[in-house]
């Protein structure tokens, strides 16, 4: 009797898992579940009200808990919450570790967010409704926990949108890369083991749900620019669009995703010369441009950009040009290296000055790297896709970064203090992180690489052993 044998799907499918198993699997698992393990350190460690704007998230999404409404409007404010927000924070001593504008009198405390962060900062109901939504069904399971306590239960949703921002990015690696397991592990390493990374996700924000929705789309959209755009492929990136638009603003820079991907797969067909495909690339473009459209019309008819009201005309007339030109890039730039590098709480633990120079030249040593490869054309390093990849993902981090630095010069926030963070690129830490781990890749000689990815682990480990043991640990609770 001869045995049935398996399909071809059913052989394939089984084949990949067991060479994954095998291969890089076990690598793959063991960085999640360290990740998930030192971000819930993080999560434990900083204390409650302790990172960033976590009091205003947190009053957002309390009042969608106990109003049970899916959208809060600045009409919805119940102030005795936010006094009782305002009591947990005293009993956490919030005056030492975080950011207020008034001083600490315990028998006199301020009444309002309003007095402690101003006028301008005080409230974040203007934010876009979905992680409120979502953190506020979170709260309603146990609505009787202490404030205190609420919040690091809250913080576990960050660490869910972790786990989804790491499986895009070692996708879109895997997919960028197919026959470079090592460079993927490397890129899957520093995203699951950054410090400044793991604890922006174990905050009370919603920062880690758009990094979870953008990175899923810059993942789809290297992919598109690989094997060409379907309907289900270009369907799924426009629901990511609407829901990171519904997140925040910075997930806005999906729109440019849906048009860009199509192009550039379509650019790369023109230059094959195919015969047959020059139709199938204007259709994309065409059907790239539309879906793009519909999404700016979606989001401006439903969503909220909180643009000044005057931005329409400002920009005409040119009053931005001069902001532009006084805007003080030096200190940006510098912010966002510290808290890429690590800024932690309130902006209140720094790193020794050594290690911000360690990284800086880590980094630019690496972005070298990576430019030294691009413009060596006649060097067959990378295929004419994944060339077309990277200049995706490099167009994602150069409009990040606009996005970031734009809000500082249109708010002319940073007269006030205010700086941009590297939290706000972590949406497309892809495009961070991938370009100058491969130009580190291609000034280390082969034989050395499977050395230097065990001593780039140990050397994570060790710098989230110092940040958590040596830095936060002892601010926090010594």
């Amino acid at each position: 009797m001869i045995a049935r044998q398996p399909t071809t799907g059913q052989t394939g499918a089984v084949g990949r898992l067991q060479r994954w198993l095998v291969g890089e699997g076990p690598a793959v698992l063991g960085l999640f579940i360290l990740a998930v393990l030192l971000a819930g350190l993080y999560a434990l460690i900083i204390r409650p009200w302790a990172q960033p704007d976590e009091p205003r998230h947190f009053e957002v999404a309390l009042h969608v808990a106990r109003l049970n409404k899916p959208r809060i409007e600045y009409a919805d404010r119940v102030l005795a919450w936010e006094q009782e927000i305002i009591a947990a924070m005293e009993a956490e001593s919030f005056w030492w570790y975080g950011y207020t504008l008034v001083g600490w009198d315990p028998a006199n405390l301020p009444d309002s967010f309003d007095d402690i962060f101003g006028q301008q900062y005080g409230l974040a109901f203007f934010q876009a409704p979905l992680y409120y939504y979502l953190a506020g069904q979170w709260l309603r399971l146990q609505p009787d926990l202490p404030f205190s306590e609420a919040v690091i239960r809250l913080r576990l949703l960050g660490l869910v949108c972790l786990i989804a921002s790491l499986l895009a990015i070692y996708g879109l690696t895997r997919e960028l890369f197919p026959h470079r397991p090592r460079l993927t592990l490397a890129v899957l390493m520093v995203a699951a083991l950054w410090p400044s990374h793991l604890a922006a996700n174990a905050a009370v924000n919603n920062d880690p749900l758009v990094e979870a929705l953008v990175a899923w789309a810059l993942f789809l959209a290297v992919r598109i620019v690989r094997r060409g755009p379907g309907l289900f492929s270009l369907l799924w990136l426009l629901l990511l669009g609407l829901a990171a638009a519904q997140t925040k603003r910075s997930g806005l820079i999906v729109l440019v995703f849906l048009p860009l991907a199509p192009a550039l797969w379509g650019l790369g067909q023109w230059r094959a010369a195919r015969r047959g495909r020059e139709p199938i690339a204007a259709l994309a473009l065409a059907g790239g441009a539309i879906a793009a459209l519909l999404l700016a019309l979606v989001v401006l008819r439903f969503g909220r950009l909180y643009l000044p009201e005057d931005f329409a005309q400002a920009l005409m007339r040119g009053a931005y040009w001069q902001d532009m030109v006084q805007a003080p890039y030096g200190r940006f730039l510098a912010a966002l290296l510290k808290t890429f590098m690590g800024w932690f709480g309130w902006m209140r633990v720094e790193l020794p000055t050594v290690l911000y120079g360690v990284g800086a030249i880590f980094w630019a040593t690496g972005w070298l790297g990576f430019l030294a490869a691009w413009l060596r054309p006649r060097a067959p390093v990378l295929a004419g896709w994944q060339k077309r990849g990277l200049a995706l993902l490099v167009m994602a981090l150069v409009l990040q970064l606009g996005l970031t630095v734009g809000k500082e010069i249109v708010f002319g926030t940073w007269r006030d203090g205010s700086l941009p963070q590297a939290r706000y690129l972590y949406p497309v830490l892809a495009a961070l992180i991938v370009p100058p781990l491969w130009g580190w890749a291609r000034w280390w000689p082969q034989r050395w690489r499977s050395a230097a990815l065990i001593g780039g682990f140990l050397a994570l480990l060790a710098f989230n052993a110092y940040v958590l043991a040596f830095l936060l640990y002892p601010f926090f609770w010594l």
